[in-house]
């Protein structure tokens, strides 16, 4: 949420310091040609537009993305699909290229890297925030403890001439420059010098020229402004221009009917209260003095001042009218390309589901938040596990047919290691990833969004009824989307649901047993899944005829009655060959026939799975060797 809000920042942030920068660029121009008070006002436009993070699509912007269809295409063309690896096995279609695993990682990641600042930004703007507004309210409530500590209220019945408002007068303490502060209960500080008539007449002036110009809620706004943008240099400049320009303007409109007399005298009055031990930059007040270059520019400014013809006037409320909606259009124009291209609904069931994390598009896929949508789907801590740890995420989920499995995949690497589990291990099992004796390549990588977990819809309904229900996949809801660009057209058919070579699932469709016996090392699991439950006949689904024939006896195979599958592992070569034959390296727990060569106190056993393609691109496990 938080780095949401930063983001759509961003774009309106850029856009005030480039309308900063394009306003002290022209300002020896605009200095001849407009007044004192635009070149304060025009600085408020600035803000606004850093406030207004707007957004606006234009009909040709469609132009500059190109569709899912043709981003999938080229991605197809480029390569199949690379599955990477894990520590035990290697799923790589036949003659794939090792090298290309290369870039994928060094992208994978940069994107990881990306991915977890963006997590981060948001706390971090956030911080900056609440830090600077603390830093002002500090000094701004010190002031205010030390007007009331170190001053006292005084009469002051000549400041009726200038405003019929209530504003209170004090006196005292070590201020030597007359300011105002407060918002909602306006002050008035006055210098504990001895002040002549004269003296307070233009300091009056002076100060409620401020006070009816409501100068302090516009220098309040400035700083809210900054600390929202502290992050951004051009923030800082701006309010320091602003300071600058509200003295100057305030300057000129006070001399603007004198004579020179009294001009001269406004100029002396200045000059006497710098006399004094002068007072530092006080927070959030209007202050009548300043540094010598800023005294220096403003006397100046005062000397060489000129009204503004009528139709000069109206020329300056124009460009800066024009100023302000270029702009804004610009950041609106800006922030709608940086957004989302499409909105997703995602269903289930038929019914719209609501996420609190919003899905999205990207690379040809739809991304759905993990753990929200587990939720939707029934899985609560009471049938699931999610735990991340250093960009890994690891799922445990016990199906309501009593199976569990474990998955476990990495921010940024497209595939995930997979394993059976015992129901109660839901919490207990090992997450080390060379226990994850299969590793299948996944639709897309994971990424990492707002400090949240997003993977394709096809990879989720995957995990959650592909791989440990699809004898019941007909009973289950997967979740399936609808796709809208920016003018709200239906543009789902360019997100066909495909996913890589290993995979193919889609919502509408399982993926069937021969389709799943294509990766060998998925029949080599399910052989030795039969085989921990005792089924032979259900073993004998994923071997040919001739190892029935020489490895099946009655009540064992291979002289074992039970085994389980600890661990696989495939030299890479064997997905270089071009013959039909398929090695795996097997490692099991088992149970001993009595008449089998094993000693009876043997429960561990390593040796070879050779399995051989079949015509309808099945691999059969055909013998067992040492």
């Amino acid at each position: 949420m938080l780095s949401t809000v930063f983001q759509a920042l961003v774009i309106p942030s850029l856009a005030g310091a480039v309308f900063a920068m394009l306003l002290t660029a022209v300002r020896p121009l605009t200095r001849k040609l407009f007044g004192y008070t635009w070149h304060y006002y025009i600085w408020l436009a600035v803000l606004v537009v850093m406030l207004l993070p707007v957004r606006f699509s234009l009909p040709w912007q469609a132009a500059f993305n190109p569709p899912a269809q043709a981003m999938q295409a080229a991605r197809q063309a480029q390569t199949a699909d690379p599955v990477q690896t894990t520590g035990t096995a290697v799923l790589q279609p036949p003659g794939a290229d090792p090298t290309a695993e290369v870039p994928q990682r060094t992208g994978a990641f940069f994107r990881q890297l990306i991915n977890s600042a963006q997590a981060y930004t948001g706390v971090v703007w956030l911080a900056g925030v609440l830090l600077l507004l603390s830093i002002h309210a500090a000094g701004y409530i010190r002031l205010i403890r030390q007007v009331r500590r170190t001053t006292i209220p005084i009469p002051c019945p000549e400041l009726a001439a200038y405003t019929g408002k209530r504003v209170a007068v004090r006196t005292g303490g070590t201020f030597s420059s007359p300011f105002i502060m407060g918002v909602l209960r306006p002050t008035l500080v006055l210098p504990r010098a001895e002040l002549t008539k004269e003296q307070l007449d233009y300091i009056l002036r002076h100060e409620m020229t401020h006070f009816q110009r409501r100068d302090l809620l516009y220098k309040f706004f400035a700083v809210f402004v900054k600390c929202i943008h502290w992050f951004n240099p051009a923030a800082w400049y701006i309010v320091k221009q602003i300071h600058a320009e509200c003295e100057i303007s305030c300057d000129l409109s006070v001399v603007r009917n004198m004579g020179k007399d009294e001009e001269r005298g406004y100029v002396n009055t200045i000059l006497s209260l710098l006399s004094g031990k002068q007072s530092k930059s006080l927070p959030l007040t209007t202050g009548m003095t300043g540094s010598k270059k800023m005294l220096k520019r403003r006397f100046i400014m005062m000397k060489n001042r000129k009204k503004t013809s009528r139709l000069m006037s109206a020329l300056s409320v124009a460009a800066a009218a024009m100023m302000l909606s270029t702009a804004v259009f610009a950041s609106g124009v800006l922030s709608g390309l940086a957004e989302e291209d499409y909105t997703i609904e995602i269903t289930r069931g038929g019914a719209q589901v609501a996420l609190a994390s919003a899905p999205f598009a990207e690379n040809a896929s739809v991304y759905v938040p993990l753990r929200a949508c587990l939720e939707q789907a029934g899985f609560d801590g009471s049938n699931s596990s999610i735990k991340w740890e250093n960009g890994s995420v690891t799922l445990a989920i016990v199906q309501s047919n009593g199976l569990a499995g474990m998955f476990r995949f990495e921010i940024g690497n497209n595939y995930v290691g997979l394993k059976h589990i015992d129901a109660a291990e839901l919490h207990t099992a090992s997450m080390a990833p060379e226990t994850f004796i299969m590793s299948l390549g996944m639709e897309n990588a994971p990424v990492l969004r707002n400090a949240v977990t997003y993977i394709p819809v096809g990879d989720l309904n995957y995990i959650l009824y592909g791989f440990l229900a699809k004898s019941d996949a007909s009973s289950f809801q997967t979740f399936a989307y609808r796709v809208f660009d920016k003018n709200n057209n239906d543009v789902t058919a360019q997100f066909d649901r495909e996913n890589n070579l290993l995979l193919r699932f889609n919502s509408a469709r399982l993926p069937t047993e021969a389709e799943r016996m294509a990766d060998p090392s998925y029949t080599v699991q399910g052989f030795f899944g039969a085989f921990e439950t005792g089924d032979f006949e259900q073993m004998k689904a994923y071997c040919t005829e001739n190892f029935v024939d020489q490895f099946f006896g009655d009540g064992y195979c291979f002289g074992m009655t039970t085994a389980t599958l600890t661990d696989m592992s495939v030299d890479p070569m064997e997905y270089a060959k071009s013959s039909n034959d398929f090695q795996i390296l097997a490692h099991v727990d088992m149970t001993p026939h009595e008449d089998a060569v094993f000693g009876t106190d043997q429960t561990a056993l390593s040796f070879r799975v050779s399995l051989l393609r079949q015509p309808d691109g099945r691999y059969l496990i055909d013998a067992f060797g040492y």
